[in-house]
């Protein structure tokens, strides 16, 4: 994982947060639980992920990234 964390955000329902590192690295963590529930890189430019931002039910994520992307996920499937 990258040694510095660049953004963080919860999901609308306050379940879960989402962290965008400087290795392009966004993790998924259940809050109550504090474990990982889902990993992966945003690019495969290792580009540090800058913001992210979910819909409003919480099922998709945007992300953007130094690489200029933007990027849409389903994050919790």
């Amino acid at each position: 994982r990258g040694d510095t964390i660049e953004v963080v955000r919860f999901t609308p329902c306050g379940r879960f947060v989402v962290i965008g590192d400087d290795d392009g690295r966004i993790s998924v963590w259940d809050w109550s639980a504090g474990e990982v529930v889902h990993s992966f890189l945003n690019s495969k430019s290792d580009q540090y992920v800058y913001d992210l931002a979910f819909n409003s039910d919480g099922t998709l994520l945007a992300t953007a990234s130094h690489d200029e992307r933007l990027r849409v996920w389903r994050p919790l499937t």
